[in-house]
């Protein structure tokens, strides 16, 4: 990914010419943009039917007919399935669209006035939309590099020879960077003992916080460095990942050796992806790891089997990753949202599903099942689908009331941590109306013992 692809639609070339001059050397992470047109809503088609890695869309409401943008719209989210690409809707004609009703009913991430339309608004709504595109797509890429960690661990297990095993993993990062990383440049090597593969210049790039991993490993008394040199600082996220994917591939190694427990470095995995997501939001790793284990007594409790419950404290972690694709703003913001902010909060679920759906293994299928619905009520009264009763699956009701209770009992941005017995009452008063009455039972009954986890998890 060398540019970033926006693509504007417009009937109006004075627009053209006015967006192509603000955006005029606009650059984000080192890369250009690159500003692609289209005059009607045919042509905007074809070129998102080819180009599926644009990253921000730019459309006009109304063109050859009215509310030809939300046609255009339609067309991207539900025919051809783009839930990636940032949409900006821009408008001359308000009064046919109004913007709460379009932003509730439309997968849109912001609308425009274009009489407030000027550079600086323009440059800011472009950035803030390659932020939000950027991250989603590191985590889809991140989610797919690590999904392959756990279905092909075994073939290191056959590389008895520690110095085989270090040419495959060096290999291996280089190709996960190369598929997974926006920044292009970089310089990866290894040293063990006199042993070394690859590229360790200090004086390749010049060194700061943000451009170098490194990933120093012991073996048999021997002490050896992985390291990982960008040309340019990446972003949070991107280092969160591929430090990740550095460690366990070298954690599946040595339990060929050592016999290290699999399933433990898988659940690492999960809990290293969703801590970025946590902190992100300004949120502690507590969360999920409660949420995990919270949900995890609940499930043993309602009779859930062994494996179906370790797959279910695998997911839940995962429950809010969708929240990547909302803005700092929205997630950070320490009064009540506005209806406008709350649909784009709304939106958080269905972008964890588009994330995670489609996995092969089995944990990332629940996980995205559970991101999807984990805000759906028994009464019908959630969202995005407005299910009922059991038409919710049980993992997502289990996983909602954990999520509320530790949420409840946690300090945000917006409020103090509630009193457990507060919160317990709280999810009492719910019950039957948000949250599966049998399943609020079950929580009642077993409030001790999740008193006590939280307890040792704050230690």
């Amino acid at each position: 990914m060398n540019k970033w692809k926006i693509l504007l639609v417009d009937d109006d070339k004075l627009v053209h010419l006015f967006i192509e001059s603000a955006l005029k050397g606009l650059e984000f992470e080192n890369k250009p943009i690159e500003l692609c047109h289209a005059y009607n809503l045919k042509q905007a088609k074809e070129f998102l039917d080819i180009n599926t890695d644009t990253a921000v869309l730019i459309s006009d409401l109304v063109m050859e007919k009215d509310l030809a943008g939300l046609e255009l719209i339609d067309y991207v989210r539900n025919k051809i399935k783009n839930r990636n690409v940032r949409i900006i809707l821009e408008t001359a004609r308000p009064e046919k669209a109004p913007e709460d009703i379009t932003v509730a009913t439309y997968d849109i991430n912001l609308y425009i006035d274009k009489k407030d339309l000027n550079e600086v608004k323009l440059r800011t709504a472009v950035l803030t939309s390659l932020r939000s595109y950027r991250d989603i797509i590191l985590l889809e890429r991140g989610v797919k590099g690590l999904e392959k960690i756990v279905k092909e661990p075994y073939e290191l297990l056959f590389l008895e020879d520690i110095y085989a095993f270090l040419e495959e993993w060096y290999e291996r990062v280089k190709m996960f960077i190369k598929y997974y990383s926006i920044v292009v440049e970089y310089k990866v090597g290894i040293k063990y003992k006199n042993f070394v593969i690859g590229e360790l210049s200090e004086e390749e790039y010049e060194e700061s916080n943000g451009n170098i991993i490194k990933k120093e490993f012991d073996y048999k008394e021997d002490k050896g460095l992985f390291i990982v040199k960008f040309k340019y600082d990446i972003n949070p996220i991107e280092h969160g990942i591929i430090s990740t994917f550095i460690e366990n591939i070298y954690l599946s190694f040595i339990s060929s050796n050592y016999f290290i427990d699999m399933h433990k470095s898988h659940k690492e995995i999960i809990y290293k992806l969703s801590d970025i997501i946590e902190a992100r939001s300004g949120e502690t790793g507590f969360h999920v790891r409660s949420v995990a284990e919270i949900a995890y007594i609940i499930g043993e409790a309602y009779g859930l089997d062994q494996k179906r419950l370790d797959v279910l404290k695998l997911a839940a972690p995962l429950h809010d990753i969708g929240k990547i694709g909302i803005s700092d703003t929205i997630l950070n913001k320490p009064d009540k949202l506005t209806d406008e902010e709350f649909e784009i909060m709304k939106e958080h679920p269905i972008i964890g599903y588009n994330i995670l759906k489609n996995s092969k293994w089995e944990v990332f299928d629940i996980a995205s099942k559970i991101s999807l619905q984990h805000h759906e009520k028994w009464n019908g009264s959630g969202y995005p689908f407005g299910l009922k009763g059991e038409d919710i699956l049980l993992e997502a009701r289990i996983v909602s009331i954990a999520d509320v209770f530790d949420a409840l009992t946690q300090d945000r941005v917006y409020r103090k941590a509630w009193p457990i017995d507060q919160a317990v009452d709280y999810i009492l008063s719910l019950k039957g109306i948000s949250f599966d009455p049998v399943l609020v039972d079950i929580f009642i009954d077993n409030i001790e013992k999740i008193k006590k986890l939280k307890s040792e998890l704050q230690f």
